[in-house]
């Protein structure tokens, strides 16, 4: 039997029916520690052959229930030996992985790729390490917000956080629950009030909350940290629209005035 589940089932079936020991079962379901829960329930599932002999149980009937006992502690050995393979190996790319993080700059990959080979160098990236890599020109992307109005600085701050919310979903726990502290007691910060540059404080704050998030269920985790990194691209994205809108405004003053300077020297001539 291949699946630890039904074997599991199996034997417990088997101590419950054959033998009566569902009081027994019940009794091993709590104690002081995890440990002793655990080892608790491991061995009153294995026979105690001179106790079960003594109780005029069959020879035949108790190598039956062995059997399906060590059988069973085999698979839970395989899925411990299983888990700490994947994650030793995991600890191991992540100790290369930082390796290279430390010598990997953002800006030797712009400067020397076309961006269609940098999208496919990223795709390789995790989320947090994206992220932190981009807030490395942080300082840049603060001067660019800080030439946007006090309003839009607000509404935008507003707007992200109902974005960035959306990956707050998946796995066994969602927003507001344990891991999304630090996110929760930032968003409490009223912004309407603050100066621009407390605004893109928080806006930098609330992006590393995301990408330094903590949570055990790996799939929220990653959401979480998901949203900070789009978040930051969600900013670029911003920043490109509302600077192109603000070169094209100049453009259209810049036109007419040349037009009433053309006008007022017809005026000039035709006197």
């Amino acid at each position: 039997m291949n699946n630890r589940e039904e074997a599991y089932g199996v034997l417990i079936n088997t101590l419950l029916e054959k033998h009566d020991l569902r009081n027994d079962m019940n009794m091993n379901r709590y104690g002081k520690t995890s440990d002793e829960v655990i080892i608790k329930n491991l061995l009153i599932m294995c026979p105690d052959i001179d106790y079960e002999l003594s109780r005029g149980k069959d020879l035949k009937e108790l190598s039956e229930w062995l059997k399906e006992y060590c059988d069973y502690g085999m698979l839970v050995f395989n899925t411990y030996k299983n888990r700490i393979e994947r994650e030793s190996l995991y600890l191991m790319n992540s100790i290369e992985l930082k390796k290279k993080t430390v010598l990997f700059k953002l800006e030797d990959v712009e400067k020397a790729m076309p961006e269609e080979v940098q999208r496919g160098i990223f795709r390789f990236i995790d989320y947090k390490t994206r992220g932190l890599v981009r807030l490395e020109n942080w300082n840049e992307t603060s001067e660019r917000l800080m030439k946007l109005k006090h309003r839009e600085l607000v509404n935008f701050s507003y707007k992200l956080s109902e974005y960035y919310r959306e990956f707050h979903k998946g796995g066994e726990r969602e927003y507001r629950r344990i891991g999304l502290e630090n996110i929760r007691e930032r968003e409490r910060t009223y912004l309407y009030n603050t100066r621009k540059m407390d605004i893109v404080n928080w806006l930098e704050g609330i992006i590393r909350d995301h990408l330094n998030v903590e949570i055990r269920d790996k799939e929220l985790r990653n959401n979480v940290r998901k949203g900070g990194y789009k978040c930051l691209i969600l900013i670029e994205i911003y920043l490109n629209h509302k600077e192109k809108m603000r070169r094209e405004l100049i453009g259209i003053r810049k036109e007419n005035k040349k037009e009433k300077r053309r006008e007022r020297i017809k005026k000039e001539k035709a006197n």
